[in-house]
């Protein structure tokens, strides 16, 4: 089952979950009837970033740590433990400062799109640690094994999203497509198109206005750019609809 804006609120695969999202896409709660409405509240920075997970009562189950788009440290029981993180801020490893090993990790020479499952005990002392943080923006969900990514969800399996591009078509033609099939090299932490060619672009005011789009060669291709502020006082509707009109010009230029 999915709200209006087609984000997934009712999930069943392994056991089911029920979702709580508020109006930037953010996924705050999440609830599992099959244990006794058990639920984790989730808080995010204003940056979107996951600053932690807790019990509906306050207490903590885990806290994160960032320096800049970097997960650098997980707060849980008997932490901190120090991350490490790959060239794209997605964690590798959870460390033991203690033990000085590797109690958590998700390996880099697995899958480019992400479909080996973590290993919660790589030192094998039988105490399981988790840790749901994936790809830039992505919690692991172990209800459905999807990657909740802000505004869409991500399915390792097959490397693409389970919904559409919520602009369609204006979006490009691979609606379900993720980061173009890069997944090495771009990033998408909101669920909604790959930002890492487009992140320092410097956006030039025009007369007029400001420039709402641009084409740029990143990595070997050329890659479609849209101003982030460009709906700054707009509506969602107006914002949607400049969006479309910005995409459609660009998509003119990458065609010719």
């Amino acid at each position: 089952m999915t709200d209006l804006a087609r984000r997934q609120l009712h999930a069943v695969r392994s056991a089911p979950h029920v979702r709580g999202a508020r109006g930037r896409g953010e996924r705050v709660r999440v609830e599992n009837p099959k244990q006794n409405g058990a639920s984790r509240v989730v808080l995010y920075g204003e940056s979107g970033q996951v600053l932690g997970e807790y019990l509906p009562d306050g207490t903590p189950l885990q806290e994160y740590v960032w320096v800049d788009a970097l997960p650098v440290a997980v707060l849980s029981k008997g932490g901190p433990y120090p991350i490490e993180p790959d060239h794209l801020g997605t964690p590798r490893r959870a460390i033991s400062a203690e033990h000085d090993r590797a109690i958590w990790s998700w390996d880099l020479q697995g899958s480019a799109f992400g479909t080996q499952a973590a290993n919660e005990d790589p030192d094998q002392d039988a105490t399981p640690f988790t840790l749901n943080l994936r790809f830039p923006g992505q919690q692991f969900d172990p209800a459905t094994g999807l990657h909740y990514n802000y505004f869409r969800d991500y399915e390792p399996a097959t490397g693409r999203y389970v919904e559409s591009d919520p602009i369609g078509l204006s979006g490009g033609f691979a609606t379900y497509g993720y980061v173009s099939a890069q997944p090495m090299l771009l990033t998408d932490p909101l669920g909604l198109c790959a930002d890492d060619c487009c992140s320092d672009v410097s956006w030039p005011k025009v007369e007029g206005g400001r420039l709402g789009g641009t084409v740029r060669c990143c990595k070997g291709k050329e890659v479609m750019c849209v101003n982030p502020n460009i709906c700054d006082g707009l509506s969602a509707d107006a914002c949607q609809i400049k969006q479309r009109c910005i995409k459609r010009h660009e998509q003119f230029h990458l065609d010719t």
